[in-house]
């Protein structure tokens, strides 16, 4: 049986104060990042991709990029409801990823040191190559178990970029050692094909929210 999963990075949200996700709003995305994931979906839509099931990251940043795709890739039949919010795709310190507030600062800040993106340190770096395996199997896992219940269906997924969708895509596809690693953008999707259980392809399609001059949004 054939399954699509897309696995779709939150968009940009606003600046708040602190890193704790309680102090995020629920309405949290720019303006701009809310046109963009509602494009996203209509996109998504003319290429085919129709979702049947829709899963999030708890974090308010996912949901409601997930929320903006959904109501641009049904606009005729209306949104369907969130299906699910599942831990294991979130950004919370599951999964042996005990990065504290002050850590992740001063990840950022070597980062910028190198003249790369966090994403790139956290995932190339041999100090967490344990702790991003250990992130990967425990997203694919809740995956799995999400293809068992709603095979031969279209899955959307919302989640973060860095410490999970690309972690995810490597326990399930046993990336090679030292082959690169393609970073999810903000806002983009990577569509996986499954027959059965076994991924047979996987495509970076960036963000599909972006709209062309002289198209209507």
């Amino acid at each position: 049986m054939k399954t699509t999963v897309l696995l779709i990075r939150h968009e940009t949200r606003g600046q708040y104060p602190g890193e704790n996700e309680e102090q995020v709003p629920l309405n949290c995305l720019t303006k701009a990042a809310r046109g963009r994931a509602h494009y996203s979906g209509r996109r998504l839509a003319e290429l085919g991709y129709h979702i049947d099931v829709a899963f999030s990251s708890p974090q308010f940043r996912a949901i409601e990029t997930l929320q903006g795709n959904l109501a641009g890739n049904r606009p005729d039949k209306g949104p369907i409801p969130l299906t699910g919010v599942n831990e294991a795709f979130g950004d919370a310190l599951l999964g042996a990823f005990p990065f504290s507030p002050e850590q992740i600062t001063a990840m950022k800040a070597e980062a910028a040191t190198q003249g790369i993106p966090a994403e790139q340190l956290i995932l190339t770096d041999s100090r967490f190559a344990a702790t991003i395996a250990d992130r990967g199997d425990e997203g694919a896992d809740q995956l799995i178990a999400i293809l068992h219940e709603h095979t031969g269906r279209t899955i959307a997924i919302a989640s973060h970029g860095g410490s999970r969708i690309e972690p995810i895509i490597d326990s399930l596809t046993h990336r090679p050692e030292g082959a690169a690693i393609q970073i999810v953008p903000p806002g983009g999707t990577v569509v996986l094909k499954f027959d059965d259980l076994t991924v047979n392809s996987v495509e970076y399609l960036g963000n599909l929210g972006f709209v062309p001059a002289g198209v209507s949004p």
